[in-house]
């Protein structure tokens, strides 16, 4: 497990929300729900919502599927399907979410 933890970014993350993930769901949405209620001004409760369900949904989804992930870009930028530039910033941006899921997991219990 230690060793995933070194290669997968975010496998405690995707761990925890594998273990539970009707609980991972429910938490999310409460959440997006009550965050934007306590933080937010009045006019801007639904941009609130929406950057807190990217955060938690988004974030977990790239936790989750990162393994595969790496897979796809690599075999898509290895047969031409994208360039390589293309496919180096894909993974770039799916590692980073995932590493942020890590924060929305630890912000969620």
């Amino acid at each position: 497990m230690n060793v995933l933890n070194l290669v997968w970014p975010g496998f405690s993350a995707a761990r925890r929300i594998a273990r539970r993930p009707v609980r991972f769901m429910v938490t999310g949405l409460e959440a997006c729900i009550e965050f934007p209620l306590d933080y937010a001004p009045w006019g801007f409760r639904l941009i609130g919502a929406l950057v807190m369900f990217f955060w938690v949904f988004v974030c977990g989804i790239a936790a989750l599927t990162w393994p595969v992930a790496m897979a796809v870009i690599g075999w898509a930028a290895h047969s031409g399907v994208m360039s390589f530039s293309h496919g180096v910033n894909w993974a770039v941006s799916v590692t980073v979410f995932a590493y942020f899921a890590l924060l929305t997991s630890k912000v969620m219990e």
